[in-house]
């Protein structure tokens, strides 16, 4: 189980992805949110299980694989890169052989996630971008249709939009929220738009 520094349960786990649990988790697991208290208690309630279970996926901030795993699959796909698609995609392979997922949550580290996309608004905007892409690609690759990408494209475009809306609004009160915001609509205006987004629904 992975904890951040306020002791709070982070996302590390799930089950088949989708549009649906997507959205649910970049809107209600969002940083804006979990900076408010009654947030943060409901989703540890959400997040915390008492013991291992069988799951679709583990995060890979802490995780242990089968050495013969993980040759057989040949590691992690690097395409993913800054998204933590590489390891659903890994867990969903490794269960198409046979193979069983566990979470095990009676050990726990603290896990100080996303330090190398937050340092400064550049590589906020590469985190954000290469997240979105991770996620077009992992649906891609799981045989998603061309309407149910541009359908995830279009929502990550309305979600980014009205974040960065608030994010600059609570900018005025709290100067980490800018950037936040910035990042954004920067990436809604200078990148959802670009080849890299359209190549992958048209693939």
């Amino acid at each position: 189980m992975c904890l951040d520094e306020n002791n709070v349960v982070q996302e590390s786990f799930g089950n088949k992805p989708s549009l649906f649990k997507e959205i649910v988790g970049k809107i209600f697991m969002s940083l804006y949110l979990e900076k408010f208290e009654t947030i943060r208690k409901v989703k540890n309630k959400i997040l915390h299980k008492e013991k291992p279970q069988e799951v679709g996926w583990v995060g890979g901030a802490c995780a242990v694989i089968r050495r013969d795993l993980w040759d057989k699959l040949g590691g992690l796909d690097s395409t993913y890169f800054f998204s933590n698609g590489d390891m659903i995609d890994f867990c969903y392979k490794a269960i198409q052989l046979g193979y069983k997922v566990i979470y095990y949550p009676l050990v726990s580290i603290i896990h100080k996630g996303s330090r190398s996309v937050t340092k400064n608004l550049n590589s906020r905007i590469i985190g954000l971008k290469s997240s979105y892409l991770g996620t077009l690609y992992l649906f891609k690759n799981h045989k998603k249709g061309i309407f149910y990408l541009y359908l995830t494209k279009i929502t990550f475009i309305i979600i980014s939009f009205l974040k960065g809306i608030l994010g600059l609004f609570l900018g005025l009160f709290k100067k980490n929220f800018k950037e936040l915001g910035l990042s954004h609509l920067i990436v809604v205006i200078k990148y959802f738009f670009e080849n890299d987004f359209i190549k992958l629904c048209q693939k």
